[in-house]
């Protein structure tokens, strides 16, 4: 523990006395990408723990507000430098070679995986609702840039290039939908009117997130920590499960691929095959 928070700290300072100085951009690139490892360091830590970096960045008290401030001025920093690169992008094409634009790319999606979540934690601990139609302008374009490239590559009969591949090849312990927090945050919010008898469209939306969730299984783009018991998706489905048996008895609920998968504890296969 003592050694973790003398890195803690030691990263912090650094982090600190480089956010002051003045650079030029191969000296912000270079801290761009040591921010990434940083960060990318941050999410193993979580893992050896047992917790998901998204639940460990919204719940301080696990952890301390000191420790996470560190990621928050880390998430700040590359926030930062990718929104002026997305504005870059959009006031001045670039006119590199394409294997430039494709590493650009990569590398802008590569950031938006691992910190969008984040930026989620941070947006629903303050109460926002409704992320996805309130979602940060850079983040939507660089996810839009990339379907679009892979959209071309599909259409010239060629394997999209862009995407991260599926399966242990992707970057490590990053689910592929940014937003795929923000989706677990609004299926918690549908449950009190689930409770309630739920209205039709309430247990359709709650459907379509089972089918969401079992297109990420399939694909294997969602990373296993979502399954940490005591993550908020976990809390979610615990709380789903146990409504579900009470408000739709007689349903079909033990057909769905979803409450199959998770009730039958298939998930736990699928944790243990990452």
């Amino acid at each position: 523990k003592q050694g973790e928070d003398a890195l803690l700290q030691a990263m912090e300072k650094r982090h600190r006395s480089e956010w002051k100085k003045p650079t030029h951009n191969s000296k912000k690139l270079n801290n761009m990408k040591m921010k990434m490892a940083q960060l990318e360091w941050f999410m193993k830590f979580c893992e050896k723990g047992g917790c998901n970096y998204y639940d460990y960045y919204k719940r301080p008290e696990n952890s301390g507000r000191e420790n996470v401030n560190v990621w928050t001025d880390i998430k700040t920093f590359l926030v930062d430098y990718w929104k002026k690169e997305v504005n870059k992008v959009e006031n001045k094409p670039q006119t590199q070679d394409a294997q430039f634009r494709d590493r650009w790319l990569f590398g802008g999606n590569n950031y938006r995986r691992m910190v969008e979540p984040l930026h989620i934690a941070e947006y629903y601990t303050k109460g926002g609702t409704d992320y996805l139609n309130r979602r940060e302008a850079h983040f939507a374009k660089l996810e839009g840039w990339e379907q679009a490239d892979s959209a071309k590559e599909e259409k010239k009969g060629d394997a999209p290039k862009k995407e991260e591949p599926k399966g242990k090849s992707a970057a490590p312990n990053v689910t592929h939908d940014s937003c795929f927090w923000a989706r677990v945050e609004e299926a918690a919010l549908k449950l009190p009117e689930l409770e309630k008898g739920g209205e039709g469209k309430i247990r359709q939306e709650l459907r379509e997130f089972e089918d969401y969730v079992m297109k990420l299984v399939n694909d294997y783009w969602l990373s296993p920590d979502a399954f940490f018991e005591g993550s908020s998706f976990m809390v979610w489905w615990r709380r789903y499960w146990e409504m579900l048996q009470r408000v739709e008895p007689d349903s079909d609920r033990d057909s769905r691929p979803f409450i199959v998968f998770m009730s039958k504890d298939g998930y736990l296969n699928y944790v243990n095959s990452a």
